[in-house]
């Protein structure tokens, strides 16, 4: 009878320390999304007066239509674990303490990113660029309408970079990774593919200059 109490026990804290890992996700995404809704304003009004084309926007009066949108966190990829023999999928990806938030107009174009950063244990907006990087994903408008566990920016040592969308019922490694230009030019094979999304498996392969 004590096995089974200590059984019962066990896996109940187990169903409880799960809960509280996606309450600590949540509670990350609301947080930093609270820095951006509270700092956007400021950066908003820093814009020159007749450069809002370098920011993204056509003229004053499109910036006050605009608001932030879910944060792109951004994700790494060791060269130590890529450079491996045969690295392990569901290890590649390490999560940063950054975050790019959208800054996106009423017709859901992102304008440009106001990037969120863990510094000493406190979120802050440490910049407010990335229109650029805004055309390119304004590419894939239509599918930030699905349902994703998660959303991020890839990132590789050479400054190659990848959006990550990861449907509801996969797991982070399982996501799409769709080139980003940086990547297109460092990789043509991706090119060469004639398609948009990668896995996780593929990626791999092509950077590592591997053939299927």
């Amino acid at each position: 009878m004590s096995k089974i109490r200590i059984y019962l026990f066990c896996l109940v804290l187990a169903i409880l320390s799960n809960f509280s890992i996606f309450s600590l996700k949540a509670q990350t995404d609301e947080e930093v999304l609270q820095v951006a809704n509270r700092e956007y304003p400021l950066f908003l009004e820093s814009i020159p007066a007749g450069k809002e084309r370098l920011f993204g926007f056509t003229n004053t009066e499109e910036i006050s239509f605009t608001k932030p949108g879910m944060p792109f966190r951004i994700y790494t990829i060791p060269d130590e674990l890529l450079k491996s023999g045969k690295p392990a999928l569901n290890t590649l990806l390490v999560p940063a303490d950054l975050w790019k938030v959208p800054i996106v107009y009423r017709n859901g174009d992102i304008r440009t990113f106001i990037t969120i950063s863990k510094v000493s244990d406190e979120l802050r907006a440490v910049s407010f660029q990335g229109s650029e990087l805004a055309k390119q994903l304004n590419k894939y408008k239509p599918r930030f309408k699905e349902q994703y566990s998660k959303i991020g920016i890839v990132q590789l040592t050479d400054k190659s970079e990848f959006l990550l969308l990861v449907p509801a019922d996969k797991k982070l490694h399982e996501g799409r990774l769709y080139p980003l230009n940086s990547a297109l030019a460092k990789y043509p094979a991706f090119t060469k593919k004639k398609k948009t999304s990668f896995s996780m498996q593929e990626v791999v392969n092509i950077v590592k200059g591997k053939k299927k």
